[in-house]
Formats: C-alpha cells, sequence, structure tokens
C-alpha cells in the first residue's frame, strides 16, 4: 500500500455545480487536474481546479451538485506519495524530520519541525539548544535525504 500524504482540507461547497474550496496545507501544490486523490472513504478523480486568493477551487469527476459533495466538507485530500512531483531541491517535510543537522562538520542536532510561513521555512533544531535556522541558501548549504543529513552553516548568535 502506497503512503498517502496529505495536501489540503475542503472547507466549504462553492456554487451548486459541486465545486469545493480546498485550504492547501502547501503554497506549492501537487494537487493537479485528472489527478486520483483520497477523501474520506472516496477516491475522486479531480476534473477542474483553479486558485482563488490562497485557496484552491476543486471539481471532481461525477460529482456536479452541490448535494453530491456536502459529505466531503471537513475531510482531509491526500495523494498517493508515489503521484507527488517534487523539482531538484525540494523536499518533503516529514523527509526532512529526523535529519541530523551539521554546522561545518559538527552536530548541533536534529530536525525536529518545519515552520512554514510566507517568508520562507523556519528549520527548528533540537540538541544542546533549540536552534530556529531560515531554509536558505546563505545557511543551509546541502539536504541528503539518503545520509538524513543537513548541513549548515550558522551564523554567531544562532
Amino acid at each position: 500500500m502506497d503512503k498517502k500524504i496529505a495536501l489540503g482540507k475542503i472547507v466549504k461547497s462553492v456554487g451548486l455545480r459541486g465545486e469545493v474550496k480546498i485550504y492547501p496545507y502547501s503554497s506549492d501544490s501537487s494537487l493537479k487536474t485528472g489527478l486520483h486523490v483520497t477523501c474520506g472513504h472516496d477516491e475522486l478523480l479531480v476534473e477542474k481546479l483553479r486558485m482563488q486568493k490562497n485557496m484552491l477551487i476543486a471539481r471532481f469527476a461525477g460529482k456536479d451538485r452541490v448535494e453530491d459533495v456536502e459529505g466531503l466538507i471537513g475531510l482531509e485530500i491526500f495523494i498517493d506519495r508515489k503521484d507527488i512531483e517534487l523539482e531538484e531541491d525540494q523536499y518533503l517535510v516529514e523527509d526532512l524530520i529526523g535529519c541530523e543537522v551539521f554546522d561545518r562538520g559538527v552536530c548541533v542536532g536534529r530536525l525536529e519541525d518545519v515552520i512554514q510561513n510566507a517568508f520562507q521555512d523556519i528549520y527548528v533544531v533540537e540538541g544542546e539548544r533549540s536552534i530556529l535556522i531560515p531554509a536558505v541558501d546563505e545557511f543551509v548549504k546541502e539536504i541528503d535525504i539518503c545520509k538524513r543529513r543537513i548541513n549548515v552553516e550558522l551564523i554567531e548568535g544562532m
């Protein structure tokens, strides 16, 4: 069985033709037209998809009326991990969690969380002390998911 990744949550219906508004969990959504997703116990085919401000508006095949989507409101949308297309230097948060973090070859801790905000992600590293590291090229030099290692260069005071 393929691992499922949550992409967002259906927050309400839109109009009368079965469209739903989705709150995406990432600004770089992997939700695409023609993709099969899981929502509750249903497998759905994304028939139409568009952005509206910071939300996604989707229509699923066979869900043509508002009554067809009422049971989906409040449910999360999942995708098979194998269907996620990542570009070079893109990673899933769950792949980063648990990686050891090294500053110029010295282990400073383990990545415990990723805070996602509008500007850039912030890596939360727990070791002898807690460190917050902006996920930008100035600090994060290399990520090796296979070795579970992140190389960084911290500045004084971090």
